[in-house]
């Protein structure tokens, strides 16, 4: 295992994915096609990374906003709705997105059937959304308002389904830099909408349910002008539909166990606890996302499709690229969330203390919680695309299949050991289960890089702990 030093620079970072690896014979100059794919990916990379930043910092300044006009329980009911709707569209994924990511057609009949399977999965969704919200209302007497807000909030699948398939494409050919101009912006009207609405029009969930539409609107209406080639119609291909189900029958069942594992910690909190707490969970959820959702974008809009186009065209060199990308991206990321659980309750402490509610300022603590539950769960899920790439889909099956049952019984065996606080440090060791899971099956494809995988364990854990204890040490000697 190479022992060079960590990249220190954006481009190191997004090259990582596409470059050759040291000692490798060097492309000659006709040889264009593994150059434009660097660059490609470098540029993609840069995107991702800015992109990501700037749209997690612009939600973590509109949670400070409106927290001073909101309560907890507000965002607790968002988190409910969140939950639902995330679930109804894990729980009928088929894996379009990727299987048009990562199929070698790209002719019109396999992309119009594509979208027609979404156009009419967005109204389904809309109505199992509709017919679950008074049921979920008569759940807890903290969960009745999911009866008004639900059926509303949900119609944003509707569409969602409605976007164009030239997303798709531009993430395919990884044209990073509009993706992350549709995101941010997005974000930002989205934002928008909802400061207005609750400091100029009612103070209530209606300010985040009308943010969610109006950007989901906009989301959508922007798609279709991301690829000037791709028009969409209904269309149905027999061909296709089999090729789309083939890919992503494992991606079914993988996604439907995703969920699960995404939303335990948000039941068991919402159903056990309270819907205050939820919402301060949600708000320490959207702050410690930020490294976390760096990686997951880096993978999505740029290490997937590269790797696949690695694995279809040069598959010797799958091993180095994946090697590079995971240290490009995994290093800095650890930085971040260190530097999170250092300063996590002192930023919390002078964003919220003027907040409606002085709850906002336990996400200080939730936070740490959850970089350390990240720092595990990053180097597991750096693995992820893997098994889309090279197609071992029903290996990503297992992989989230673990993390089901691991965040579940550490939540469970963590509460009635200690409460709320066991519910939280439960999650923390969830994830170094998912990771010895993720370790065997990587291996079995012959990617295993487990000497930088324990380096990364060892120290990031070591540096983990001296930043907690140096945490309480400023909290309690510097803030109070």
């Amino acid at each position: 295992m190479s022992t060079a030093p960590p990249p220190t620079s954006h481009d190191a970072v997004t090259q990582a994915a596409a470059e050759p690896s040291a000692g490798a014979e060097a492309p000659s100059a006709p040889d264009a096609a593994p150059r434009s794919l660097k660059q490609k990916a470098m540029r993609g990379g840069m995107w991702t990374a800015g992109g990501v930043t700037l749209t997690q910092m612009l939600a973590f300044a509109s949670n400070i906003i409106l927290a001073m006009v909101l309560v907890p329980e507000h965002f607790g009911i968002m988190a409910l709705i969140n939950m639902v709707i995330v679930g109804l569209q894990m729980f009928s994924d088929v894996g379009i997105t990727p299987c048009l990511v990562q199929n070698k057609r790209e002719d019109a009949k396999f992309y119009n059937t594509a979208w027609t399977f979404q156009v009419v999965r967005g109204f389904v969704l809309w109505g199992a959304a509709c017919l679950l919200a008074y049921p979920l209302s008569k759940v807890k007497p903290d969960w009745a308002p999911l009866a008004t807000y639900l059926p509303v909030a949900a119609f944003t699948t509707v569409l969602a389904g409605f976007r164009s398939t030239g997303y798709i494409t531009t993430q395919r050919r990884m044209e990073v830099a509009k993706i992350a101009a549709v995101e941010f912006t997005t974000a930002l009207i989205r934002t928008v909408v909802m400061i207005i609405v609750a400091f100029a029009i009612i103070r209530s969930p209606w300010a985040l349910v009308v943010g969610l539409l109006v950007g989901s609107l906009y989301s959508t209406a922007v798609s279709h002008f991301m690829q000037p080639d791709v028009r969409n119609r209904l269309a149905f291909d027999r061909t296709a539909a089999a090729e789309m189900f083939n890919y992503g029958k494992w991606l079914f069942f993988s996604t439907i166990i995703t969920y699960f594992a995404m939303v335990t910690d948000t039941f068991l909190i919402g159903g056990m606890i309270s819907t205050a707490v939820l919402g301060v969970f949600w708000v320490a959820r959207r702050f410690a996302e930020l490294g976390p959702m760096i990686f997951q974008k880096v993978g999505e809009w740029v290490g997937f499709p590269a790797l696949s186009e690695v694995y279809r065209n040069n598959p010797e060199e799958f091993g180095n690229r994946l090697f590079r990308l995971r240290r490009a991206v995994l290093l800095p990321i650890y930085a971040l969330l260190l530097g999170m659980l250092l300063l996590a309750p002192v930023l919390m402490y002078f964003c919220y203390r003027n907040a409606s509610s002085a709850l906002f300022v336990e996400a200080g603590w939730m936070i740490q919680v959850l970089a350390v539950n990240a720092l595990a769960g990053m180097l597991a899920s750096s693995y992820a695309s893997v098994y889309l790439a090279i197609g071992r889909t029903f290996y990503n099956m297992l992989s989230v299949a673990t993390q089901f049952v691991a965040v579940l019984t550490g939540t469970l065996v963590g509460y009635a050991l200690g409460g709320e606080t066991g519910l939280f440090l439960g999650l923390d060791v969830s994830q170094f289960a998912k990771y010895a899971v993720d370790a065997v099956l990587v291996k079995r494809c012959g990617y295993l890089q487990l000497k930088f995988d324990a380096c990364m364990l060892l120290i990031g854990g070591a540096a983990a702990l001296g930043a907690i204890l140096a945490s309480n040490w400023i909290v309690m000697n510097l803030v109070f």
